[in-house]
């Protein structure tokens, strides 16, 4: 008989008993009985498509602060832990002229600090272009190589990242220092 675990197959002077396997120790019956569970994702290396094991590492790490928040809050809700736009003054700062700024706003669909920030860019009226990086490969790479030409060569890096008149902001940045340097560009003319 071939084991149905390991494929060993038993010989006739074997001091195990005829329901065990000698090699590995499991009983066939259990083996029998146990359902085949799939051994997890298989990458194709030639298969192209976003989701190769290098950029599925770095999304991880993009999104590896995320699971620091406990699950049961919600994304409507600022997690625990951030920098809450009421905590940062957002109120007193937000007025003046913003027309002339440029803020992107690189999120991921499941950030709770993306939308936080969102809803504070929009109750004080700040203009912003928000896109997601992990809907659109092209758009994580235009940030990954933006990030790098501005010195943040590796590491995790959070979200929301912004880029405000071309500043690389990282790692949720404080809503008064996103407010000052958009008002740079303004104050120059």
């Amino acid at each position: 008989m071939n084991c149905p675990k390991c494929g060993y197959t038993r010989k006739a002077n074997e001091s195990t008993p005829d329901t065990q396997c000698p090699a590995c120790g499991v009983f066939y019956a259990k083996v029998a009985e146990a359902p085949v569970l799939p051994r997890g994702p298989v990458i194709y290396a030639d298969k192209p498509g976003f989701w190769t094991v290098g950029k599925v590492a770095v999304m991880a790490a993009f999104v590896g602060g995320l699971y620091a928040v406990s699950p049961y809050q919600s994304a409507f809700r600022t997690p625990a832990g951030a920098r809450s736009p009421a905590d940062t003054g957002a109120a007193s700062v937000s007025g003046g002229d913003l027309s002339q700024a440029s803020i992107t706003m690189y999120s991921l669909t499941t950030c709770g600090y993306c939308a936080a920030l969102r809803r504070t860019f929009e109750a004080n009226g700040v203009p912003f272009r928000e896109v997601f990086v992990d809907t659109d490969e092209a758009l994580a790479r235009e940030m990954f190589g933006k990030l790098q030409a501005a010195g943040y060569a590796g590491g995790a890096i959070g979200t929301p990242t912004l880029e405000v008149n071309g500043r690389m902001m990282p790692n949720n940045p404080p809503y008064d220092e996103i407010i000052r340097e958009a008002r740079k560009k303004t104050s120059r003319g």
